[in-house]
């Protein structure tokens, strides 16, 4: 591990609030408010103006063969684009041994309805991933994977470590791809925990590097959601922010993390919680949530939902937004409260990062 991961310079991935220690584990729910976290908004964003910041954004149905080119945003790009994969398979595909083989950093946005056995309640998941400008070439630092069978998890990984020439985005994309990889395997895995998926995924990955990570279940009444670091979750029920992960850090813009060699089943945090149908889980790496109060993630993920928007397309507003908060150096946000609140006098504005976001909605089956 780099010598220090979370000093001045502001690390990529800084951390938004209160610390757990490193071996904590919670059956409960974090309801503490993080140190930045809890603050109230100053000014609740339109969706208007995610609309104006996604300009020039590609979606795509999970159900739509389309050929198209994939494109991301340079340094001097004021409107983010999100590349799409060519081909996205349809959901009855979602289970299939040949869905894992493809790599899931490749796959930028997403919709799939994933069916659950037996079950009456769903999850129709999509996502977005914006890297930081100065790591398009690369492709940045986080990444994510949804699966069928209710599964999905986002990564982060450790930019210090490319003080050394190591790029971390390959370990916190391997940790991604090896879950995804090993819940194909296993048909699913209904009967495995978020921890044991990630353990797993661990022990195969091969890059040297670190990254915060969380995995998440819903198996049709419960989310089962595993936690190391200050990557986290929203879980939105009728506007308000009903439930939500408790960032784990060693201190201001030092989060814990798992490096190659480390047994996660040490670290994590677990949450288990009954969702309903409607209730909305926004799933993401910290560059959403040091940038946009959680009070205004919640209204804008309301406003989408009067507007009709698919999981994917709420997932391009709220990156897009948290990526034009983070190019500002002025205004209150969950990050400069932080850095104010340990003597970073005069700190304000946003951070710029690279942003991985997963929504997912809780729907009735339609099967």
């Amino acid at each position: 591990m780099p010598a220090n991961t979370g000093q001045g310079g502001f690390r990529e991935g800084a951390a938004t609030g209160g610390g757990e220690e490193a071996t904590a584990t919670a059956t409960g729910l974090g309801t503490e408010e993080a140190a930045s976290g809890g603050a109230e908004a100053t000014g609740t964003s339109g969706l208007e103006d995610a609309e104006e910041a996604s300009d020039g954004s590609t979606a795509q149905d999970f159900d739509t063969d389309v050929d198209s080119e994939s494109s991301a945003s340079s340094a001097d790009d004021q409107a983010p684009e999100f590349a799409v994969p060519s081909h996205i398979p349809p959901a009855d595909e979602g289970c299939n041994k040949d869905d894992w083989e493809k790599h899931t950093s490749e796959v930028k946005n997403i919709d799939r309805m994933v069916p659950l056995a037996a079950s009456t309640l769903v999850l129709a998941s999509g996502a977005a991933i914006l890297p930081h400008p100065s790591k398009v070439a690369t492709g940045g630092e986080d990444a994510y994977f949804i699966a069928c069978n209710g599964w999905f998890g986002v990564a982060d990984g450790v930019g210090q470590w490319s003080f050394e020439g190591i790029n971390a985005g390959l370990y916190a994309r391997e940790l991604m791809d090896g879950c995804k990889k090993f819940i194909m395997e296993n048909q699913g895995a209904p009967d495995l925990k978020p921890e044991q998926i990630l353990s797993k995924a661990a022990d195969e990955a091969r890059s040297p590097g670190s990254s915060t990570v969380l995995v998440a279940h819903f198996d049709g009444q419960i989310l089962n959601a595993s936690n190391i670091g200050d990557s986290g979750f929203l879980v939105i029920r009728n506007g308000e922010v009903y439930q939500k992960s408790k960032p784990m850090v060693y201190g201001f813009n030092f989060p814990l993390q798992i490096e190659k060699g480390d047994d996660p089943l040490k670290l994590v945090q677990n949450y288990t919680i009954d969702l309903e149908e409607g209730d909305v889980i926004v799933t993401a790496s910290d560059g959403l949530f040091d940038n946009i109060y959680e009070q205004e993630v919640a209204t804008l993920v309301s406003k989408s939902l009067q507007a009709d928007l698919k999981p994917m397309e709420i997932a391009e507003h709220l990156a897009a937004k948290a990526q034009e908060v983070g190019r500002s150096a002025a205004g209150s946000t969950p990050f400069s409260d932080a850095a104010l609140a340990v003597g970073y006098l005069g700190f304000s504005g946003g951070k710029l990062d690279d942003i991985a976001v997963v929504v997912s909605i809780v729907r009735k089956s339609e099967i």
